[in-house]
């Protein structure tokens, strides 16, 4: 006894059946695996992140010599970037000592952006935002850059919730010999007055948001 197709799968095999004696390696458009496209507000649930880092910011100012402070940072990146499989992008000012152009470089597994002569990375960083197709988790304690990133519906985290987890991951390697940088942060570049959760906040207090239950994802994620 022949089993019937159903009317779909018959109208799709006289579809594709002409198609295939052409040429064997035709594929109908339904079939191809579909890349997610990313939606403002809605969180990731792959384990990658997508960091996007205030460097200096996160450096602080409690340094004698800033070039050597960057370059740590970003070795220690890199070895987080490589154990925890995170996309790590860090932007530096360059606006007083910074070429005529922005400069990216890729080191290890870190994207480096240094801002143009005359431009500060909180600029390139709202450009990024402004046009990101990305889900970026936003590091930075400066007001400004944070707040503009949760209006975009990204997440932000203050440089010393990011520290936390970088020091915590790295700490854990059971081949890392070396000390762990910045664990003074507080001695670092910080906005005491600076408190990220918005004032006169209606609703069950008790009751979590959109946007904190999208952080405590991204700090799962780190």
């Amino acid at each position: 006894m022949v089993k019937e197709l159903p009317l779909a799968s018959a109208c799709k095999m006289l579809y594709i059946a002409p198609r295939l004696v052409i040429d064997p390696y035709w594929t109908p458009h339904w079939a191809i695996p579909r890349k997610p496209v990313w939606r403002p507000g809605v969180t990731e649930r792959n384990s990658m992140a997508n960091i996007l880092i205030d460097g200096y910011n996160l450096i602080g100012i409690a340094h004698r010599d800033f070039e050597k402070a960057r370059q740590d940072l970003i070795l220690q990146l890199d070895r987080y970037a490589s154990r925890k499989m995170h996309s790590i992008t860090v932007v530096f000012d360059g606006w007083k000592n910074g070429q005529a152009a922005e400069t990216k470089k890729r080191l290890g597994d870190v994207t480096v952006i240094y801002s143009s002569l005359g431009e500060k990375a909180d600029s390139v960083i709202k450009n990024m935002l402004s046009s990101a197709i990305k889900p970026w988790i936003v590091v930075s304690s400066d007001r400004e850059v944070y707040d503009f990133a949760r209006k975009k519906y990204f997440v932000a985290l203050k440089a010393d919730e990011f520290a936390g987890k970088l020091f915590s991951a790295l700490a854990t390697c059971e081949d890392d010999k070396e000390e762990i940088l910045y664990d003074d942060y507080e001695n670092g570049d910080k906005d005491e007055d600076f408190d990220p959760q918005p004032a006169g906040k209606k609703g069950n207090p008790n009751k979590l948001s959109k946007e904190d239950k999208r952080k405590i994802e991204a700090l799962k994620k780190l």
